[in-house]
């Protein structure tokens, strides 16, 4: 049975449909789900987490490659559709990813709208807490096209791909078409691949770096001059001496500025 056709037969035998309020769109392409695993360079020694496993298309091909996998499902609904799989029920967002395993792989179909706060939970979170947190080896996650395509542009940043860059370099490991999901979305996704540093681009303050990109993302179509007026004047100095010490031009807009160039606005001191 193929994956589209074991989708709506186990949705209609346990009386379930996809919940709009939980974003749960199910990936029902056999080419798109193995291209998952692929870009996840699997081994049987890998811990892997996935979020939302849903009817468990993925978790099905997840588990063929290791057993030491964790789902974590938000809809408890689907417990009896994924009785034979390690699963915990709750929001993943308050997953604490501190007890795993070093190098672990986080791979999921996720709902468009916790796109930003799971990235930045198993991202920023955790390399802001240093020692404490647990950051992973791998992020392979299932976004929506327009996203991801930001996400990589090299030319361009947004305040997320300023999040990611600084982690972990992001490609595109493929397409898949709104035909491939049950129900349809309205727009294309693609295979986002999050290879994560070992430690950040930058070495500076992380909690005054992301304060920082804050505030300079905050009117992206206006100026760094204008956007950081209330930091340059804090630290009591003119638009010209700052940017003199930082070697950043302030006729920029944020959307053109590197994890490094924010690391040397960072930096600059009174």
């Amino acid at each position: 049975m193929d994956a589209k056709s074991y989708t709506s037969k186990t949705l209609a035998n346990n009386n379930l449909r996809a919940k709009k309020g939980l974003g749960q769109n199910f990936l029902v392409s056999e080419k798109a789900l193995n291209k998952i695993i692929t870009s996840a360079d699997l081994s049987e020694t890998d811990q892997v987490i996935e979020i939302g496993p849903g009817t468990g298309n993925l978790t099905k091909l997840l588990y063929e490659k290791t057993k030491k996998l964790t789902c974590i499902e938000k809809d408890n609904d689907f417990s009896d559709i994924l009785s034979e799989y390690p699963v915990i029920y709750m929001d993943a967002m308050k997953f604490d990813p501190s007890e795993l395993e070093p190098n672990y792989k986080v791979i999921a179909n996720i709902p468009y709208y916790i796109t930003s706060p799971l990235i930045n939970h198993f991202l920023k979170e955790q390399f802001i807490l240093k020692e404490k947190g647990n950051a992973p080896k791998l992020m392979v996650l299932l976004v929506q096209k327009e996203v991801a395509e930001k996400i990589c542009d090299k030319d361009y940043n947004s305040f997320l791909s300023m999040g990611v860059k600084t982690f972990g370099k992001p490609s595109i490991a493929g397409i898949v078409k709104k035909g491939c999901f049950l129900p349809m979305p309205k727009v294309d996704s693609a295979i986002l691949k999050i290879e994560v540093y070992d430690k950040p681009e930058v070495d500076c303050d992380l909690n005054d770096y992301f304060k920082i990109c804050s505030q300079a993302f905050a009117n992206p179509r206006k100026k760094l001059s204008n956007n950081l007026k209330k930091h340059i004047l804090e630290l009591e100095m003119t638009p010209e001496e700052f940017s003199q010490k930082s070697g950043i031009d302030l006729n920029l807009r944020a959307e053109k500025l590197s994890p490094k160039d924010y690391e040397k606005i960072t930096l600059v001191k009174p």
